[in-house]
């Protein structure tokens, strides 16, 4: 039996060391990896349209730090309220809108997400997305974020 020399054993075990130190110094690519978004479903109605039924759907995000979430493009419409910290949104293609500190009887600031740019949603902030999109939200800091979130389905 023939043993590996040791500078050999030195090039197969030092890029494993080096990763592990790497993935030990950083801890948001730890806690990404540990805690990434959870969705927790509020409530669910089908609705009766034409040509198809569609179902609204209500759920609680909660990002842990560092975290990232992506939606899926087949949604009609989309809003998300952040109800603690802060979240970072992005728009790929479509159309939305922000609205500053949303409450129904209030008078909101609005403001247009422009496609391929990044806005901060502060807590009360609602972002309405009304057609063919790809969204990121992303939470940058260093605690937890949670939003409530309304989307209309097709089937």
């Amino acid at each position: 039996m023939t043993t590996l020399p040791m500078t050999m054993r030195w090039r197969i075990v030092l890029p494993v060391v080096a990763l592990a130190l790497l993935l030990a110094a950083s801890p948001q690519i730890a806690d990404a990896a540990l805690a990434p978004v959870s969705e927790t479903i509020i409530s669910t109605h089908r609705v009766a349209s034409l040509p198809s039924p569609r179902t609204e759907v209500r759920s609680a995000l909660t990002f842990a730090s560092a975290s990232s979430w992506r939606t899926d493009v087949d949604h009609a419409l989309l809003t998300l309220v952040v109800t603690q910290g802060m979240l970072e949104v992005q728009l790929a293609a479509g159309a939305a809108r922000i609205e500053r500190d949303a409450f129904w009887l209030a008078d909101t600031g609005r403001e247009t997400l422009v496609p391929g740019t990044a806005a901060t949603l502060f807590v009360g902030d609602r972002l309405v997305v009304v057609r063919g999109y790809l969204l990121t939200v992303t939470n940058r800091t260093d605690g937890s974020a949670t939003a409530v979130m309304h989307r209309v389905e097709q089937p």
